[in-house]
């Protein structure tokens, strides 16, 4: 999915949220919020970052046995969806 069909995916569940902001200011929205869950994660040497609604990004620092060195590695857990409502 790219960032336009994002944007069309998010506006079309959510009109009451987006109906008062042309599509480029949704983009542009989108677009910083992705830069700073990003960034959150880049400045993470190891640990985890949690992204409330979203999940959380989980970075380690593996051995890699080609180079002998490490490799950083980012795992993506998504977040338990909510419970229904009865």
């Amino acid at each position: 999915m790219n960032q336009a069909d994002f944007v069309a995916a998010l506006t079309a569940a959510n009109p009451e949220l987006f109906r008062q902001l042309p599509e480029a200011r949704v983009r542009r929205l989108v677009a910083a919020v992705l830069r700073q869950i990003g960034s959150q994660v880049d400045a993470t040497e190891e640990g985890e970052t949690r992204v409330p609604g979203l999940g959380r990004f989980i970075v380690r620092n593996a051995p890699d046995a080609r180079s002998g060195g490490t490799q950083r590695r980012v795992i993506f857990r998504r977040a338990k969806p909510a419970p229904a409502k009865a």
